[in-house]
């Protein structure tokens, strides 16, 4: 059987009525036996000179011991075995099957606990009935020297410094509502509200980005505007050359900047000159506002249009041809 985990639950009470009827020294060999299991995997070789070794004494002693201690145990194909270690150790075997989850009782585990916690108090009032250590005076003194390094003196009361912090732990989580590490439901509903409270927070700030963004391109707009010649001004001068940048737009070659572009303005005739190089540039696609178009021609382009220049084209090839 391979080995368990380091440690194992250890109930006082249980212990202490188990060993009542035994005298020290088998108790002594009893939580060795105990521990050597456990570290074992509950398997030890029933040997008596083998059992001294391991529980640290000698096989008189555990010839005189073993008919105290022998119905603590099960004897099953040459070996010992405890049958509590057996169930507790077969339990922690399916908790680190499922994932390590064993650590944490169910409700319903709690419940049978508290149960079988509260049948174990009417027998601790009767073994604290007895004396602390079911002992006599005389031993103790006898063993006290070797015990206690153990054990710490303080204000004519004895206490163990593990036992102490453990003690303040489990005092801790029960204030806590018995969560242990696992963060409470209204800590959690508080965590909830924060998050939500920082994104609506985050989500304003990006409408606010977003609504400054929209603003300063509006008003970039409003400052990009044609700048004409005095007196050139006109709705229709307007219209002609807002449609020829519409079609810059739709073929994907967008004024950059319609100031900009007024600068050639200077460069015609006239605002009627202007208007009618914006229409015709518009009607062909041409991107530039050349003012050489429709210049002296009574309203005709001197630039050919693309149906013109592709007949032309095809009138030279025929004329080459002949």
């Amino acid at each position: 059987m391979a080995k368990n985990t380091p440690a194992f639950q250890f109930y006082p009470s249980d212990f202490i009525g188990g060993v009542t009827l035994l005298s020290d020294e088998a108790t002594g060999v009893y939580i060795k036996l105990l521990s050597q299991l456990w570290i074992q995997g509950n398997l030890l070789p029933f040997s008596f000179p083998k059992l001294a070794a391991i529980s640290m004494t000698t096989p008189e002693v555990m010839h005189r011991v073993w008919p105290e201690l022998e119905d603590k145990f099960i004897i099953e194909d040459g070996n010992v075995m405890h049958a509590r270690f057996q169930k507790m150790m077969e339990i922690s075997e399916k908790r680190r099957d499922s994932g390590g989850q064993g650590g944490r009782t169910s409700k319903a585990n709690r419940k049978q606990t508290a149960k079988q916690n509260k049948s174990k108090e009417s027998s601790k009032s009767e073994a604290n009935s007895l004396a602390i250590s079911m002992t006599t005076p005389e031993v103790m003194h006898r063993v006290w020297p070797e015990l206690e390094d153990k054990f710490i003196i303080e204000d004519g009361n004895v206490m163990h410094a593990r036992f102490q912090k453990m003690m303040e732990i489990s005092e801790k989580r029960r204030d806590s509502g018995g969560q242990g590490g696992r963060t409470s439901k209204a800590n959690r509903k508080q965590t909830a509200k924060q998050n939500k409270s920082k994104e609506s927070s985050k989500s304003e700030a990006n409408s606010l980005k977003n609504e400054e963004r929209r603003l300063k391109t509006e008003d970039s707009s409003l400052k990009d505007d044609w700048k004409f010649p005095d007196g050139w001004d006109s709705p229709s001068l307007r219209n002609a050359l807002d449609d020829w940048a519409d079609m810059r737009t739709r073929i994907r070659k967008p004024v950059k900047s319609r100031a900009s572009t007024s600068k050639i303005f200077k460069k015609f005739d006239s605002p009627e000159h202007l208007a009618e190089v914006a229409e015709h540039c518009e009607a062909n696609e041409y991107q530039g506002l050349n003012p050489d178009y429709c210049r002296g021609t009574g309203g005709t382009s001197n630039r050919p249009s693309p149906a013109q220049q592709t007949a032309k084209n095809a009138q030279s090839i025929l004329d080459q041809l002949k």
